[in-house]
């Protein structure tokens, strides 16, 4: 099944037990985070691999795999 990135972004913080503001620190503006998780936004290379740092391996394995979409949601 195909996710997009906010999904697997989202998906991800959950199972650190992250709140938005915990993961957006010293990344980007809680409200930037909340776009990227919804979708409304795609996310950087930047953001990518800061979000890697916090949430691990498996996450980035995940958001550059062929079941991630890389759209924005209308």
């Amino acid at each position: 099944m195909k996710k997009h990135t906010g999904d697997i972004i989202k998906e991800y913080r959950l199972k650190k037990n992250f709140t938005q503001q915990q993961l957006a620190r010293n990344i980007c503006s809680t409200q930037h985070l909340y776009r990227l998780e919804k979708s409304k936004r795609l996310p950087s290379g930047y953001i990518v691999n800061e979000l890697a740092k916090k949430l691990g391996k498996d996450f980035l394995k995940n958001i550059y795999s062929p079941v991630c979409v890389w759209e924005i949601k209308m």
